[in-house]
């Protein structure tokens, strides 16, 4: 089945949803949803990606076992309390999930304008993105848990 909508459409419908989410940051932040940690282990913690510590956010179940792992992708505003609230929702539903901060080594994208987080994005190598991708899908680069949430 072919997209109904054209390509500049995309774009355009993608643009009044980020417009409407900046000019309504009150509405949009008294909606935010927290899922708690009852019934799962949630932590911040560091991947090591060839030498390199990058932070990264991790949630399982509770109970012991062998969960199919999730790495889930930040996206253009890197590693935020929302993608963390989605690695726990994911944590909830029986999965070991994972998010990394795929911005680190450029400082991150918290605090920064649109055109900056446009050029930060357009920095990162494929190589790089896929290298902290499979970092985060491997257990045995996980290192300093920082702190348990």
């Amino acid at each position: 089945m072919a997209n109904p909508l054209s390509r500049r459409e995309v774009l355009r419908f993608g643009a009044y949803t980020t417009v409407g989410g900046v000019l309504t940051p009150g509405i949009s932040l008294a909606q935010a949803i927290v899922t708690d940690t009852r019934g799962i282990t949630a932590r911040d913690l560091q991947l090591n990606v060839g030498g390199t510590m990058i932070p990264a956010y991790d949630a399982r179940p509770e109970k012991p076992g062998r969960y199919p792992i999730v790495v889930a992708i930040s996206g253009f505003t890197g590693l935020s309390e929302h993608h963390k609230d989605v690695v726990r929702r994911f944590a909830h539903a029986g999965y070991y999930a994972i998010a990394p901060e795929l911005y680190h080594r450029e400082g991150g994208m918290q605090g920064k304008t649109f055109p900056e987080m446009g050029k930060i994005a357009g920095g990162v190598t494929r190589k790089q993105y896929l290298g902290d991708i499979a970092a985060a899908a491997d257990p045995s680069r996980r290192w300093a848990r920082s702190r348990a949430a």
